[in-house]
């Protein structure tokens, strides 16, 4: 109880303008007053954010993780801009879990999809990959898949950081399209497979 009112103190004071609320014994929300919207930035909370976590380190807090969410400007809003700090803290803290800062522009695509998730689309788009998954014994098919998706869809690329021949990364990716029945060679077909993929993620 001492650290937590300690943690506190700390979101308080010299930010007088924050609203701290201690949900429970894991959880405190932060709500930031924003006069300007124009000039907000996620960079400049996400620095804000490291002198917070400095001054926690100085007082040996430590086994903690900070989501930043949305800005939302409208007033009525604000439940919104709490929900997307926890969606961002729940992906966060799976996708990046050596992390302890966790931010909406990092994660936007994965938060925004996961509404999807949940319903049954999110189900249809995770059958692709799970048999994927089945079907690759060895994993190189979906090491290849998310080696083209870190090149942006660039096969030359693709194939230099996996170090494998182009060739190879060809039969790969046809051996892909057999399986999943999406076209591997498509703006489409990537657009699919990616969102399979960020889905498949959660688990």
């Amino acid at each position: 109880m001492d650290q937590i009112r300690q943690v506190v103190e700390l979101l308080e004071h010299p930010e007088r303008d924050n609203l701290v609320a201690v949900v429970s014994m894991q959880e405190i929300v932060v709500l930031k007053p924003c006069r300007t919207p124009e000039h907000w930035t996620s960079e400049y909370e996400s620095l804000r954010i490291d002198k917070l976590m400095a001054r926690l380190k100085a007082y040996d807090i430590t086994g903690y993780d900070i989501a930043l969410g949305q800005l939302f400007i409208n007033p009525n809003a604000i439940h919104l801009s709490y929900q997307s700090a926890k969606q961002v803290l729940r992906i966060g803290q799976v996708r990046q879990p050596e992390k302890q800062k966790h931010l909406y522009e990092e994660l936007r695509l994965p938060v925004l999809l996961l509404p999807l998730n949940e319903g049954w689309q999110g189900e249809q788009w995770r059958r692709v990959m799970q048999e994927l998954q089945t079907q690759d014994k060895s994993g190189q098919l979906v090491k290849t898949l998310k080696g083209l998706f870190a090149a942006n869809g660039n096969l030359n690329l693709c194939a230099q950081q996996l170090f494998i021949h182009r060739n190879t990364l060809r039969y790969r990716l046809e051996k892909i399209t057999e399986i999943t029945g999406i076209e591997t060679n498509s703006l489409l077909g990537l657009a699919e497979l990616y969102i399979a993929y960020q889905l498949t993620s959660y688990d």
